[in-house]
């Protein structure tokens, strides 16, 4: 298995995205066939599904940063980031020279868990610019048991909760990491 970064992908590439795309995007809560970006806030006001599945959210999507867990041609998850970006409600995090890596997408397909690719997409993600002192951050769902394990066991901070958000019961939960200049 080989971990690639990537700022534009290849149409292969582009192929195996929109494949576990299709295929997991209604796991999410909402579902990212409901939703138009993948930093929309607002998320439990669209309750429609597009037939096309997640089109929106792939277009906005390809503009972004890729790491690509990969075996031979198959592309076995992903991460997206968007490179220089910091959500509102770590505004107060905001500091002249700091990088924002804001991590929208992550998807690992069903035969490959368990694996420690997720974990492995976060360690590569954090080996990036090393040169520059960085704050990655994420959003998930409060029921999302195995990525907010995850990022507990990272040490990233959190939760930042805002209640209620995407329907009655379900919460965003943002976490968050600042790593120093030359911190791997």
């Amino acid at each position: 298995m080989e971990l690639i970064y990537s700022e534009a992908l290849n149409d292969r590439q582009l192929s195996g995205v929109w494949r576990l795309l299709q295929t997991y995007g209604e796991d999410f809560v909402p579902p990212l066939s409901q939703r138009e970006s993948t930093c929309q806030q607002g998320l439990r006001d669209n309750t429609h599904s597009s037939p096309q599945g997640p089109v929106a959210y792939f277009e906005e999507m390809k503009a972004q940063c890729f790491l690509l867990a990969v075996e031979g041609d198959a592309v076995a998850g992903f991460l997206t980031f968007r490179r220089g970006y910091i959500p509102e409600v770590l505004s107060h995090r905001k500091e002249e020279g700091l990088l924002g890596l804001y991590i929208t997408t992550i998807i690992v397909d069903a035969a490959y868990r368990r694996q420690g690719l997720a974990r492995g997409f976060y360690h590569r993600l954090m080996t990036l610019f090393p040169q520059r002192r960085r704050l990655l951050s994420t959003r998930t769902w409060g029921g999302n048991i195995s990525h907010i394990s995850l990022l507990e066991k990272l040490n990233f901070s959190g939760p930042i909760r805002i209640p209620d958000d995407r329907g009655p019961g379900i919460d965003t939960v943002y976490y968050y990491k600042l790593l120093e200049e030359g911190q791997p």
